[in-house]
């Protein structure tokens, strides 16, 4: 595999990596972090791609925070 192809593999474990509770963090962090542009930038991603990338990953962040409707919280009687 060559260093691009790393690059996008990266970028797409980063992006599924948003969807596990136990990696969401770092995943966050790599696309907030320098990591991101070096890997976007041997990626050959222009300026206007990364934008929409970090847009996309920002729904993403808050469609998984999002406290599940269904589950309804029951108030103690005191």
């Amino acid at each position: 595999m060559n260093t691009k192809g790393l690059a996008e593999s990266i970028i797409l474990q980063s992006l599924d990596d948003l969807w596990s509770r136990n990696h969401r963090k770092d995943s966050e962090n790599f696309f907030t972090g320098d990591t991101f542009c070096l890997c976007a930038d041997i990626a050959e991603m222009n300026d206007l791609d990364q934008v929409k990338m970090r847009h996309m990953v920002r729904k993403v962040l808050k469609h998984v925070r999002k406290p599940a409707k269904h589950l309804k919280i029951q108030k103690k009687s005191a």
